[in-house]
């Protein structure tokens, strides 16, 4: 978006809330379980790794929010 010279932007107007994010990761979760558990099952070991970064990468981003580190 393109505002004029001297214009200001809305403040917060394109910020996402806390409980958006938070779901985000908890909904994350769940698609790297899925992809887990299809992925052992169906042998297919690039999507079992994917579907197990995926759940490590939520796992961080939750204890960093648990201990504060994140705002």
């Amino acid at each position: 978006m393109r505002y004029r010279i001297g214009e200001v932007p809305v403040e917060g107007a394109y910020g996402g809330s806390g409980d958006f994010v938070s779901f985000t990761v908890w909904i994350t979760f769940a698609i790297g379980i899925g992809f887990l558990v299809v992925g052992l099952r169906a042998g297919q070991r690039w999507l079992a790794v994917w579907g197990g970064l995926t759940i490590i990468a939520c796992g961080i981003y939750a204890f960093a929010i648990w201990r504060g580190l994140l705002s």
